[in-house]
């Protein structure tokens, strides 16, 4: 379906006109978007029924069509040029809403605006996260899906450039303002890279270009955060640009409890240790993108994203060693400092032709990244008893690489009036380089015997793909199937050793969606994907330097990939308020990797990674969201849970079974015409553990936002008020038992403000990433 809008008379194109396409039967709303530089507008992959077409632009009449019809005879519809009648504007109270759902069901994903989200305006990507039904996010700003870590973070469609820790500090630091939406999709089909066995969650940016130029400015205040941004596009012919700058100051302080028994010796041995951490960091990031229409049909592009960080530590731990009776054999204090910096650079090219958006089109696409980072830590011990113990210094100096380059090709072709094929191969390498050096003293001088250490290991992984799917649709009923086969060969040298450790292995990736719309916004689909998750360098390294005698972690260069089969059941229901959406699911890990403590008889513990176990979950949840057409709006999740962890090779003691349950909610109040309440509440279940288990926790969140005119936002943020942010954790074996409490002081109040500049941003038909299913997703609103 497509047509032009113009001005009345001189016939001039009319950009970002707001056009709502939606069902007539139900008023569900199917597509949403604003025309172009041109006045046109196109939606594409519609079924055969009746529509409702409304188009609205500040200052000029709506345009409405109640009967707009598709069927195997006229499969699509052109309304040709539509002239937009010039309307008075002056009178108060005279004002159209559009409301879109806050979530937005797609067949193959879930996507959720961040309009509506307390920290949509002054909090980061982390806040914006926790804020989705879907997902868990713990204490520590780690992404889970169906209580599984194993996700895979993209943005626009792309695997971000930086993996682990990096990723979720960069997520910590990066602002709200520049979400759109989050996308998630729990059974991605083969077309997508298969990497992250719980599935996908794609970040969608801000990346609407008004025409001629535009921007933004924001800044935010607080005791965790503080920044500022601001953003600029322009858009003219057949070139648009947009690029941005943020910078922010944060701090976050964290303080733990452990106590852990050897059993191995009699009495027991005991050693406990409380510590407390802060940090201290700088942030800044850039991004710049550019599309240039060589064609209407062939478009060329390139982006260009960069970030500096750096952060001060400082931690303090007091240990006691003693027995069960207790007599206390030791106490002593540790204190650490430390700084670390790291620099990321990210760049993308590509060209696409596109015949027919999401039918007949094809891209080839080359990126690369890299990550260069330095670290120093300095520790000092003072022992009180024994009292002759002399006082011990140590420095550990590292540097870090991590390159990453790719090329992707994509090719979707017609297949008859409904259906489509789709092939692509993407080939691409990993290195992640790692240089250390550990020097400890004792009393000024060099250690006896020596504790000294040098860590150097070089990472490579190459991998290789080609994938295909096939999907047409019949009447009500769609089906998508397809497999990406992949030949991985990796190295692992860990040069301060001699060691070289070699893991070559073939996958095959099979992946199903079938769908069946009832009408009247009711549908069902089954889905299912067969994903992977491989071990980093951290994971695989076995020459760790430590300092901590009483607390050691090897990694196991032994270490395979693990692999999860995924079932999903959807049955949604769409409606002119809101959706609701109950699914049922079964997911079954192999080779699922565990961290495995030993404790010997002196009560020192040492850590690895193990393929120990095979983890099999069955649960269901239910997700409802309110469209906010009224006061109130937002979405709520509840779920539930069984969880059977069978590392029995490690002992029989390792097989454990577990009924949990989790509950969120996002809830948002209009209390004025300008003027929300806002409250996010999230409940996260207890997690079994290969030894043992965790606790569950709260988060809780209160948020306000006041409109200035039609430009500004001003907001407040109040997280974690009555300070929830704290849980456990319990392990064990025949050689020890452990119970650790952390606390993360989350509690915080801040502000932001938001003024934009420049025409109204028009969200643009942009090309499809290399990783984004063609057609299916939703148009973003703006």
């Amino acid at each position: 379906m497509s047509g032009r809008f113009v001005e009345p008379g001189l016939r001039a194109p009319l950009a970002s006109v707001e056009v709502v396409l939606r069902r007539a039967a139900d008023s569900t709303v199917v597509a949403h978007a604003g025309t172009g530089p041109d006045g046109r507008f196109r939606f594409g992959d519609l079924r055969q029924e009746r529509y409702l077409l409304r188009a609205s632009l500040l200052g000029h009449e709506s345009f409405v069509r109640r009967d707009l019809v598709l069927s195997d005879g006229a499969p699509d519809v052109d309304l040709g040029t539509i002239a937009l009648a010039v309307a008075a504007i002056a009178i108060p109270g005279a004002t159209v809403n559009e409301a879109r759902a806050t979530a937005i069901l797609s067949p193959d994903r879930n996507a959720y605006l961040t309009k509506d989200m307390p920290s949509a305006t002054g909090g980061t990507a982390t806040e914006v996260l926790r804020a989705v039904p879907e997902l868990d996010v713990d204490i520590n700003g780690n992404v889970s899906l169906r209580g599984s870590s194993s996700v895979t973070i993209q943005f626009n469609g792309r695997a971000a450039p930086l993996k682990g820790e990096a990723l979720t500090t960069f997520l910590r630091q990066m602002p709200a303002s520049r979400i759109e939406r989050v996308e998630v999709i729990a059974n991605p089909s083969a077309r997508f890279d298969p990497e992250g066995t719980a599935g996908i969650v794609n970040i969608v940016l801000k990346d609407g270009a008004g025409l001629g130029l535009s921007g933004s400015v924001n800044g935010y205040v607080g005791r965790r955060y503080n920044g500022a941004g601001a953003r600029i596009a322009w858009q003219e012919g057949k070139l648009t640009f947009f690029g941005g700058l943020s910078g922010s100051l944060y701090q976050y302080d964290y303080g733990s409890s452990t106590e852990r028994f050897g059993l191995l010796s009699t009495p027991p041995s005991l050693v406990r240790y409380d510590a407390e951490s802060g940090y201290r960091g700088r942030y800044a990031m850039s991004d710049a993108s550019v599309d240039y229409a060589l064609t209407p049909k062939v478009t060329i592009y390139g982006t260009l994203n960069g970030s500096r960080g750096a952060n001060d530590t400082e931690s303090s731990t007091r240990y006691t060693l003693a027995d069960s009776t207790p007599v206390v054999s030791g106490r002593y204090d540790r204190t650490d400092d430390g700084e670390r910096s790291n620099n990321t650079t990210s760049v993308t090219a590509g060209l696409q032709h596109v015949a027919q958006q999401g039918k007949d089109e094809r891209d080839i696409e080359f990126m690369q990244s890299r990550t260069s980072g330095d670290n120093e830590t300095r520790g000092r011990t003072i022992t009180y008893l024994p009292t002759d113990s002399p006082e011990r210094t140590s420095r550990n100096s590292t540097a870090t690489g991590y390159c990453e380059r790719a090329i992707q090709a994509n090719d979707t072709r017609p297949l008859g009036a409904k259906g489509k094929l789709e092939l692509g191969y993407r080939g691409s390498e990993r290195i992640h380089t790692n240089s250390g050096a550990l020097r400890v003293l004792e009393g000024g001088v060099p250690a006896v015997p020596s504790l000294d250490d040098d860590n150097d290991y070089r990472h490579r992984e190459v991998f290789h793909s080609g994938y295909a799917t096939l999907g047409s649709t019949f009447g009500r009923f769609s089906v998508q199937a397809g497999a990406r086969a992949e030949a991985a060969r990796t190295t692992f040298e860990v040069r301060s050793t001699g060691q070289s450790f070699e893991n070559d292995y073939r996958s095959l990736f099979p992946s199903a969606n079938v769908a069946w719309d009832f009408g009247k916004g009711r549908s069902v689909r089954a889905t299912y994907s067969k994903r992977i998750e491989r071990p980093s360098a951290w994971y695989l390294n076995p020459d760790v330097p430590f300092t901590d005698s009483l607390n050691r972690t090897v990694g196991n260069p032994d270490l395979g990939p693990k692999y999860t089969h995924s079932y999903s059941l959807d049955a949604s229901w769409n409606g002119s308020r809101g959706s609701l959406r109950l699914s049922p699911y079964l997911r079954h890990t192999i080779g699922n990797w565990d961290w495995v403590t030993t404790v010997n008889p002196d009560g020192r513990a040492t850590a690895t990674w193990r393929n120990a176990s095979s983890v099999r979950v069955f649960g269901a949840s239910l997700t409802g969201s309110l469209r906010q057409t009224g006061r109130w709006g937002g979405t709520a999740s509840v779920g539930l849970s069984r969880e059977h962890h069978d590392a029995g090779n490690l002992s029989e003691e390792f097989r454990r079974d577990a009924t949990s349950w989790s509950a969120s909610g996002n809830l948002t109040f209009k209390a004025t015409g300008t003027l929300d309440l806002q409250m996010y509440l999230r409940y996260t279940p207890p997690s079994i553990l290969a030894q043992g288990r965790t606790s569950s926790y709260t988060f809780l969140q209160l948020g306000t936002r006041q409109k200035l005119g039609e430009k500004g936002w001003l907001s407040l943020s109040f997280n974690d008020p009555f300070q929830w942010g704290r849980y456990w954790n319990r392990t064990g074996d025949s050689s020890y038992s452990q119970t650790s409490t952390h606390q993360n002081r989350m509690r915080t109040l801040s502000g932001s403000f938001t003024w934009t500049w420049g025409k109204a941003p028009e969200q643009k038909q942009r090309r499809q990433t290399a990783e984004q299913p063609q057609g299916d997703s939703p148009t973003p609103g703006r």
